[in-house]
C-alpha cells in the first residue's frame, strides 16, 4: 500500500488575500456595531444642567447624545403618540427609540425616548424638526425646564425584549466570529490528501473523502461558474458549483488545477500538479497527462 501523500493548495495570490482579509472586516464593521447594541448597556436619561439640556442617548456603539440651550426651546408641552410612526434613520429597539423617526401628526422629528407613546414635545429654535423626549415624569421635567432646575430624570419605563428574542439575541452577537474565522483562517485549512485509494479534502469544518478507484483526473482550467451551494472569497472556494457547465465540487484557491471526474466531479488545486496527477495515478485513478 502506498504511503499516505499531503498535498498543500496552490499559494494565493498577494491581492487575492488581502482583499479577502479587507472584505472580512468590512463585513464584520457592522455586526460588530450590531452585536454592540446586543451586549453593551442602553443609556437614555435627561439632565438640565445650567442653560442647557444634555440628552444622553447611546445604544452599544452608537451614541444619538444631543445638547440643547434653554434658551433655544421656544415650547415644551406633553404629546401622545398616534400610531403610525416608522423610523427614518437611527436605533429602534425594545425600550430604545433614538433618532429620525416620522409620525402622521408631527411629521418628521429627532427623538431620544424609550419608544412609549406619551413624551414630551421640544420646538428648539434652529432645528428643522420637533425633539421628542420621554422622562419618566414628564410634568416635573417641563417646569425644571422652566425655572431652569438643575435635575436628572430617568426614561419612562417601557416593554421589554420578548424571551425568546433575549435567549436568541446573544447567540447573534456572537456572529462576526464565525464570519472573522470563515474569512481569515478557513481558506488556510485547505489541504489535500492521498491515502488508501481515496482523496480527503481537508476544510475549516470537515474533511471530504472521494473514492478515486474508476476515476479519471487531467489538469484543467476552471471556467469561473456560479455558486450552487458553499462559500466563493476571493483566492478560495468551497462547495457546490456550477462549473463549466456541471455541476461540480470545487475546493480551491484559482482557476488552475486538476479536474477528478468519478462518482462525483471534483475541481481542486494543488501546488504540486504533477506530484498530485502521480500520486491519485497510484491510488487507482485513470490520469490523462
Amino acid at each position: 500500500m502506498e504511503s499516505p501523500s499531503t498535498f498543500a493548495p496552490a499559494p494565493v495570490s498577494f491581492r487575492s488575500r488581502w482583499l479577502r482579509i479587507g472584505l472580512g472586516v468590512a463585513l464584520c464593521i457592522p455586526l460588530l456595531i450590531v452585536s454592540s447594541l446586543l451586549w453593551l448597556p442602553t443609556v437614555l436619561s435627561y439632565e438640565i444642567v445650567s442653560d442647557r439640556l444634555a440628552i444622553y442617548a447611546r445604544a452599544g456603539l452608537i451614541s444619538h447624545s444631543r445638547t440643547v440651550f434653554l434658551a433655544t426651546i421656544d415650547e415644551a408641552r406633553p404629546v401622545r403618540l398616534a400610531a403610525g410612526g416608522i423610523r427614518v434613520a437611527g436605533t429602534g429597539m425594545p425600550g430604545f427609540c433614538a433618532g429620525r423617526f416620522h409620525y402622521p401628526q408631527l411629521g418628521s422629528v429627532w427623538q431620544a425616548t424609550s419608544c412609549v407613546a406619551d413624551v414630551v414635545m421640544l420646538r428648539v429654535r434652529g432645528e428643522d424638526r420637533l425633539f421628542l423626549v420621554s422622562p419618566a415624569e414628564r410634568f416635573a421635567f417641563m417646569d425644571a425646564l422652566r425655572s431652569r432646575t438643575p435635575s436628572t430624570f430617568p426614561p419612562a419605563s417601557a416593554g421589554k425584549w420578548p424571551l425568546w428574542w433575549r435567549l436568541l439575541l446573544p447567540l447573534l452577537g456572537l456572529l462576526p466570529i464565525p464570519i472573522l474565522v470563515l474569512f481569515l483562517v478557513g481558506p488556510a485549512r485547505l489541504g489535500y490528501r492521498v491515502d488508501g485509494g481515496v482523496l480527503e479534502v481537508r476544510t475549516w469544518l470537515r474533511r471530504i473523502r472521494i473514492p478515486l478507484q474508476g476515476a479519471r483526473a487531467r489538469r484543467h482550467h476552471a471556467s469561473r461558474g456560479w455558486r450552487l451551494f458553499g462559500v466563493r472569497l476571493p483566492g478560495y472556494s468551497a462547495g457546490w458549483f456550477r462549473l463549466d457547465g456541471k455541476t461540480t465540487r470545487v475546493y480551491a484557491t484559482g482557476r488552475d488545477g486538476v479536474l477528478i471526474e468519478g462518482r462525483q466531479r471534483l475541481f481542486v488545486t494543488p501546488a504540486d500538479s504533477d506530484a498530485f496527477l502521480g500520486a491519485l495515478a497510484e491510488a487507482g485513478a485513470t490520469v490523462d497527462r
